[in-house]
């Protein structure tokens, strides 16, 4: 028996990291386009650090507790950056106040589903959870961390095709005991394949880079072997992370009630049981200024590349543009904020720039490498006058001009 056991193990892993469409240039592509300054971004805002426009109007985060007005700026902010993406976005209506947000990514073969998820709902102004009291607690590690992985996963993986349908997840009310997620997967109708759950991925108090990998059974007889899956990509991509991992594992998060329901899920997590796990947990602290952004950058890359290699990146890009463009800022004329899309055909370096009437930098969007595909910049006008402005994009064989109307 022990020996059957044995070759199904060795059979599992094989299959687990051999027999998915792996293209390494392509995955290592992924990996180069995650970006630590959007995780920063994603997670300054859901924290409250940051304002953003929400339906033309400036709004602070201030506690994502369930219920709560900014639980519900939080859903939409969220929906909204994977609408920009070009993603169908919907909710999930759980109860009176609970709602789920997905996104999907249709596959070659949509008869099976990889998932990704984070709940976006956090502690708020209660500290501990605690209902009776009003203690801040901005919830930037648990788990706007998670939440931004996953929005900076669907920002890269939609402008691929994959032999797999992916599901970006984001579950509400997972504090209160994993009410959205429970609710989900006793509902759902997808033929699961693979669930990464993120929850609190920013901190290494004592920079040794390990990261727990939570899984249901010693023995997966799942396909794929979700732990080795992400071990191997830690160890062929050279994330330089050090996985170990836990099974049985926590119950403690949103992959728990699919485990329940015998669907192939693990938990990705700092220092839980190996003794490194976030002091500020629960409390006014939990800030992005306390987390260690080299290993949130290296824990969300794992966690994105896993994902491509489970869905199957299929060798060719997503709306490749014919040619270079630069479209017209809309809204125009606007008060505060204006989105300019623009598109790139080839490997090249960009830079997006704003110069005022009389040719005076204003601001600089953008300058960075791009990948060939359609992009989109954000311009906020909070601290200029009323005027016309001009909005240009370089590349190394382009160069093009706009004009925009500010309006206060």
């Amino acid at each position: 028996m022990r020996k059957q056991i044995s070759a199904v193990l060795f059979l599992s892993i094989i299959f687990s990291v051999n027999s998915f469409c792996q293209n390494t240039k392509l995955t290592e592509e992924i990996i180069s386009s995650v970006k630590v300054e959007n995780l920063k971004k994603y997670v300054s805002i859901l924290s409250g650090d940051t304002s953003v426009t929400i339906n033309n109007k400036t709004e602070t985060i201030y506690s994502r507790f369930v219920g709560e007005t900014g639980n519900k700026l939080a859903e939409q902010f969220i929906s909204n950056e994977l609408k920009s993406f070009g993603l169908e976005v919907f909710t999930q209506d759980v109860n009176s106040i609970v709602n789920n947000v997905f996104a999907v990514q249709p596959g070659k073969d949509n008869s099976k589903t990889v998932m990704i998820s984070a709940h976006f709902d956090d502690c708020g102004n209660r500290i501990n959870c605690n209902k009776d009291s009003m203690s801040y607690s901005p919830g930037a590690d648990d788990n706007a961390s998670g939440v931004a992985a996953v929005l900076e996963c669907a920002r890269i993986l939609s402008k691929y095709y994959t032999n797999n349908k992916i599901i970006y997840s984001f579950w509400d009310s997972e504090e209160q005991y994993f009410v959205g997620s429970g609710y989900y997967v006793i509902n759902h109708q997808e033929n699961i394949i693979s669930l990464i759950n993120l929850d609190m991925i920013g901190w290494d108090s004592n920079n040794d880079g390990l990261v727990e990998i939570h899984a249901k059974d010693s023995i997966s007889f799942f396909s794929p072997d979700l732990p080795s899956v992400i071990k191997e990509t830690n160890k062929n991509f050279n994330i330089g992370l050090k996985p170990v991992i836990y099974a049985p594992g926590t119950y403690r998060s949103d992959h728990y009630p699919f485990w329940w329901n015998n669907v192939n899920a693990v938990l990705l997590i700092e220092g839980l049981f190996s003794g490194d796990f976030n002091e500020y947990y629960h409390s006014p602290e939990d800030k992005l200024a306390n987390l260690n952004h080299e290993y949130f950058f290296r824990t969300s890359t794992l966690a994105i590349a896993s994902t491509a290699v489970i869905a199957g990146i299929i060798d060719y890009k997503i709306n490749i543009p014919p040619d270079y463009y630069l479209s017209q800022n809309y809204p125009n004329p606007f008060n505060s904020e204006t989105t300019i899309n623009y598109s790139i055909p080839i490997d090249d370096y960009v830079s997006v720039k704003v110069y005022n009437i009389l040719g005076q930098l204003v601001s600089t969007l953008v300058s960075e490498y791009h990948n060939p595909g359609k992009f989109s910049v954000k311009f906020n006008s909070q601290n200029l006058p009323s005027g016309v402005y001009i909005y240009t994009v370089e590349t190394t064989r382009f160069k093009e001009a706009k004009k925009m109307m500010v309006l206060k």
